[in-house]
């Protein structure tokens, strides 16, 4: 029977994220970047992050090359979202994965007034093992947090933006975010200013304890935080194996061991356990809750 209810319940989430991903054959952002963040891999200064920049913004011609700037341009009258993919991701299924949020962000967003950013990051497999493979990814994330901090400095401090990690990507949000308020990341700072900055964090491979040590200081440059819990997610469930101690567990699985008491109140967590079910797939997690779509709303 338990069977039977699972498959059900991952029909009826792929059902719905493939009745909102053909509601329109054109449903995207109004503008939709993509950053080739791959290209920044041994820069290591804000000068070698610059001229390592790559983006490229989807026209009715195709892609064309663009830049910091033109992101950002008018950013101050419209969201601003940034999706982090996770690991073992090519650029085609980051894409793709970023005109399946448009979709969901559509449903409440007028008139599609919004940029989407996807911040493709070098997370295909290696050919080590499995776990190492993985341990490799979780460390990429890390580094990444550097490239991401960089660009989101480069923001207008009155521009809306709201990042959207999954899985290993919400580890490089979080990251960013803890650089920006002079944290530390890897022993190394990069503080500095952006915008009005808002997180989503979907199946998020952090650890549990991240908010009290390792990001500790990533809610201070943000006005809310909001976080996937499931206890069943057959992805995390093997993330212990790609941190030190082998033991600590995935705050997208076992839940937040800790919030500093100054930033309690920017913490929402959904436990969406029940909807979403033994998967670590982000279709399913969006087809099977209104996370997103509450988010961008507010």
């Amino acid at each position: 029977m338990q069977y039977y209810i699972a498959f059900a319940k991952r029909l009826f989430s792929a059902a719905a994220a493939l009745t909102v991903l053909f509601a329109s054959c054109f449903a995207y952002a109004e503008e939709f970047y993509v950053v080739d963040s791959y290209r920044h891999s041994g820069c290591t200064t804000p000068e070698q992050m610059d001229a390592g920049f790559s983006a490229v913004v989807e026209t009715s011609t195709g892609w064309t090359s663009t830049d910091k700037d033109a992101i950002w341009k008018g950013s101050e009258d419209c969201k601003t979202f940034i999706f982090i993919h996770g690991n073992q991701t090519d650029r085609n299924d980051a894409i793709n994965d970023g005109k399946l949020i448009c979709q969901y962000l559509n449903r409440v967003i007028k008139d599609k007034n919004y940029k989407l950013v996807v911040w493709f990051w070098n997370s295909a497999r290696t050919g080590a093992p499995m776990r190492q493979d993985a341990t490799n990814a979780e460390q990429r994330s890390q580094w990444e947090s550097f490239y991401l901090a960089h660009f989101l400095q480069s923001a207008p401090e009155s521009a809306e933006i709201r990042l959207i990690g999954y899985s290993f990507g919400a580890n490089t949000a979080l990251g960013a975010c803890q650089l920006l308020s002079g944290g530390k990341v890897y022993g190394k700072t990069a503080p500095g200013t952006s915008g009005k900055i808002q997180s989503l964090l979907i199946a998020p491979a952090v650890p549990t304890y991240a908010f009290v040590y390792g990001r500790e200081k990533a809610l201070e440059c943000q006005t809310r935080c909001c976080l996937t819990v499931n206890c069943v997610d057959t992805g995390l469930k093997w993330y212990r194996f790609v941190t030190p101690d082998r033991q600590t567990e995935a705050m997208g699985r076992d839940g937040v061991a800790g919030v500093p008491a100054s930033q309690k109140e920017k913490v929402t967590i959904y436990n969406v356990t029940n909807q979403v079910g033994a998967t670590h797939a982000l279709a399913d997690y969006l087809g099977s809750t209104g996370i997103l779509t509450g988010f961008a709303a507010e």
